[in-house]
């Protein structure tokens, strides 16, 4: 409770020095009348006579329906008897008024991250979601209210990896990067190299992947995040450069073994991540499988054989398991005769 009353006590205040702020930009163009209400009324918010204030800004309303900072002070008052949408709307009228104020920009920011707040709270992402596209869509917040504006960001990215919908992932992780002060904030600017690099893999763009899970993992050498971000990364690279290579293979003649070995060899990196994958998490058999084909293509049989034995004893009556481990034994049966 005494947490609560600090809040709004603050937001008070703060409302409080933008509606002077703004009042001084506006007595120009403002009935001096409206000017004195507003002032007056945002005195009685911050002495909570609530409505007292009301009244004298529903006049000040009456005398100058163009002047921003009566809903700003309007909000201020609906906040206060916990309307959150009417206090969202005020806002939304004071920033279409004046949308090149700082001041008013600033706190409608504030407002759209509380409300979010809330919405996430009652479990409900969509609004959650939206009420951050909002608040990203506002001019100069990103300089604002940067701090803020690298989470709103770094949370859309990864909600959206989730959605699998990679365009939005790349656009909301790139406006984590290009933040100022971004490197301060480590765990978001780390990630989002790891969540690009996965939202161009659902792409199938394995150049923009593999580079930016690379820049992660040269980044990451502190193990900032936690070791199980480390393997799923050497092997979403190992996967990028196994997509790559099963694609040359299907082009060849299946008995082109020579040609098959070649190319697998050429992608020799691959092992690298695939083993750098395999010490952060020994129990990765996605890691596992993959290098037990790439064994196989490499004309290795008996390395290829023992990792899917080893899968086949993890997980009993795997089809693809069991496919592969009789090609492989087949392969290796008629290179015995040759």
């Amino acid at each position: 409770m005494v947490k609560r009353m600090f809040f709004l006590f603050l937001m008070v205040a703060l409302l409080f020095a933008l509606s002077v702020n703004l009042i001084s930009q506006e007595k120009k163009e403002i009935p001096k009348k409206a000017v004195k209400l507003v002032e007056k009324a945002a005195e009685d918010i911050k002495a909570q006579k609530f409505d007292k204030a009301g009244e004298k800004l529903a006049e000040a309303k009456e005398l100058a329906p163009e002047y921003p900072s009566v809903y700003v002070q309007l909000s201020a008052l609906s906040q206060q008897n916990q309307n959150q949408d009417e206090a969202m709307a005020y806002l939304a009228k004071a920033y279409e008024l004046d949308p090149t104020s700082d001041a008013i920009v600033h706190q409608y920011g504030i407002l759209i991250l509380k409300v979010a707040q809330q919405k996430m709270a009652s479990n409900d992402m969509q609004s959650t979601l939206a009420m951050y596209e909002k608040f990203i869509a506002l001019p100069g917040i990103k300089a604002k209210m940067s701090p803020q504006y690298i989470q709103v960001a770094y949370t859309l990215a990864g909600s959206y990896l989730q959605a699998n919908k990679p365009d939005d992932v790349i656009r909301y992780a790139n406006e984590v990067l290009t933040t100022p002060g971004v490197e301060a904030a480590k765990q978001q600017y780390l990630f989002s190299y790891f969540i690009l690099g996965s939202a161009y893999g659902q792409k199938n763009d394995s150049e923009n992947s593999i580079s930016n899970l690379k820049k992660f993992l040269e980044l990451n050498v502190e193990n900032i995040l936690p070791v199980q971000y480390v393997g799923m990364a050497n092997f979403l690279i190992a996967s990028n450069y196994f997509v790559a290579l099963e694609g040359e293979i299907d082009k060849m003649k299946k008995d082109d073994l020579e040609g098959i070995k070649k190319a697998a060899e050429s992608k020799a990196d691959m092992v690298k991540y695939l083993n750098d994958a395999l010490l952060a998490d020994p129990t990765n058999q996605d890691a596992k499988f993959a290098m037990a084909k790439y064994h196989y293509y490499c004309q290795d049989h008996d390395k290829a054989l023992a990792l899917i034995s080893e899968l086949q004893a993890a997980v009993p009556g795997n089809n693809d398991y069991k496919q592969v481990f009789d090609i492989v034994s087949k392969a290796k049966e008629a290179k015995k005769k040759k």
